[in-house]
């Protein structure tokens, strides 16, 4: 999903032409080099003897075959190098072919596709030439891309992301479409006064609840991720309390449901912004949280409880910072990849000075077990060059909503920077 907004982003940003294109039965067109066997299916005309002696040898991919998708990659990628799109080896469903200024993007996803490019000839030949090789759909500009909205707007520079056709339809599923609104997606702590007994819930769908809502929080709606990473711990034992909490969630969304991401591409910047709740679960583990933002639009984010237990609060923020500078390098490397464009050096925002001030001086700290592994590439990369740490106060920190559940006035400020209505 980062690497889809991504390639949004950019859109937006150089105003390049886009289509949006489908293969039909994708996977049949992939060609099987191993020796798979199939019993003769129902509806062949042959004697019933033959059907239990003989079997089929697949010369050609079918669904239902775990090799499958892979063999329709490794058709694909063979029918577009051909064309001189050379897909990244860290996104293999990435394909980008480059002329000096010019460039085509070509982003796979199963059988959807977007295409985009500032030169209409060279886009034009890979749209033909690849409805000879195929069966396909051209579906226009960009509208619904894996069930997300796309609104554009050419002449203002703006992208809307949104979800709201999705929304409704898991609302009206678990029977929260006539819910009262709620203004937060998750109390703060200590200030929800009516617990629930904790036992289990009668027949509940809490794992399809929470399976519907992580792939609303990881496509448009990154309010709601802190929230969902946390319920999404309790799927093998839930409790009351845990499906009151989902259904909070499901009245957020019914009073936000047309909020989503803008992109406005307002500047030439990659940003990351990071922050950690220091020893906020029960293990004494904290939870670490990361937003990139590429043009000052979202592009990727993520709540996450820390694999090692931290022995302070800067220690817990100093592997928050790591772990979103691996994402982000990450980023880098596709979008230099694409674009020919170096973002060096990138600037992190930490909102503790301790933690800053540790990466800066590469002082003796007192990090110790794993966390060595993790000091070493957030120093190796300020050395290089490749990013500068920076403190921000908390009051301007939006990674904020990724670790913690927010009161009402700061749920609102830090959503309102990386959503709109």
């Amino acid at each position: 999903m980062p690497t889809v907004r991504m390639i949004f982003a950019i859109i937006n940003k150089y105003n390049l032409n886009a289509l949006q294109m489908d293969v039909k039965t994708a996977f049949l067109n992939g060609t099987i080099s191993e020796d798979i066997y199939m019993e003769i299916p129902q509806g062949v005309d042959a004697p019933r003897e033959r059907k239990l002696n003989k079997v089929c040898k697949l010369k050609k991919a079918l669904y239902g075959l775990k090799i499958s998708p892979k063999r329709w990659n490794d058709t694909f990628s063979q029918k577009v190098r051909n064309l001189g799109l050379y897909a990244h080896d860290s996104e293999p469903c990435l394909f980008v072919w480059k002329d000096r200024t010019k460039f085509a993007i070509l982003l796979l996803y199963v059988d959807d596709m977007i295409l985009a490019s500032n030169d209409n000839k060279k886009m034009k030949e890979i749209q033909e030439t690849l409805q000879t090789y195929f069966e396909m759909s051209n579906l226009g500009e960009p509208r619904i891309f894996l069930g997300m909205e796309i609104e554009r707007n050419r002449m203002e520079g703006i992208i809307n992301i949104r979800q709201p056709r999705y929304t409704d339809k898991i609302l009206k599923r678990f029977d929260m479409d006539n819910s009262k609104p709620q203004s937060t997606p998750m109390a703060p702590k200590g200030s929800d006064k009516n617990k629930y007994p904790d036992r289990p819930p009668a027949n509940v769908p809490y794992r399809e609840a929470i399976g519907s809502l992580l792939y609303l929080a990881s496509t448009t709606r990154p309010d709601i991720t802190y929230t969902v990473n946390m319920l999404s711990r309790q799927q093998s034992n839930p409790t009351e309390e845990d499906w009151r909490r989902v259904k909070r969630v499901f009245r957020y969304l019914q009073g936000t449901r047309n909020k989503g991401l803008r992109y406005t591409a307002n500047s030439d910047v990659l940003e990351l912004y990071t922050d950690a709740s220091f020893s906020d679960n029960a293990d004494s583990k904290s939870t670490g949280g990361y937003l990139i933002m590429l043009f000052n639009d979202p592009i990727a984010w993520r709540s996450k409880k820390q694999n090692f237990v931290a022995m302070s609060s800067y220690e817990a923020e100093f592997l928050a910072m790591s772990t979103g500078c691996m994402e982000l390098i990450g980023v880098h490397k596709l979008l230099e990849f694409m674009l020919n464009k170096n973002f060096y050096p990138m600037n992190v925002f930490c909102d503790n000075s301790a933690a800053v001030d540790c990466v800066k001086r590469e002082s003796t700290m007192t990090l110790r077990h794993n966390v060595e592994r993790h000091a070493n590439y957030i120093i190796e990369s300020l050395e290089r060059g490749r990013v500068k740490v920076h403190w921000i106060p908390s009051e301007e920190q939006p990674a904020d909503i990724f670790t913690k559940a927010l009161n009402l006035d700061k749920h609102n400020r830090f959503s309102n920077i990386i959503l709109k209505d």
